[in-house]
């Protein structure tokens, strides 16, 4: 049998995305996830004041890049 290799006849079919592609749409992502996380958190203080145990940041480190 004449079997082109898995990569080499995904990337023919027009599969073959680089990994920079993913790259991007990943941090597209975190980013879209990192302004919801500051949207919400600024609703909490809003609603329940400072004083209310909303901390100013957010408690996880997830999406900071430090972990």
């Amino acid at each position: 049998m004449d079997q082109m290799p898995y990569a080499e006849e995904h990337a023919s079919a027009g599969g073959g995305a680089g990994r920079g592609y993913y790259s991007d749409v990943l941090g597209d992502f975190l980013d879209s996830i990192r302004k919801l996380e500051s949207e919400y958190m600024s609703v909490m203080r809003e609603r329940y004041g400072s004083a209310g145990g909303v901390p100013n940041t957010p408690v996880s480190h997830a999406l900071d890049g430090t972990s």
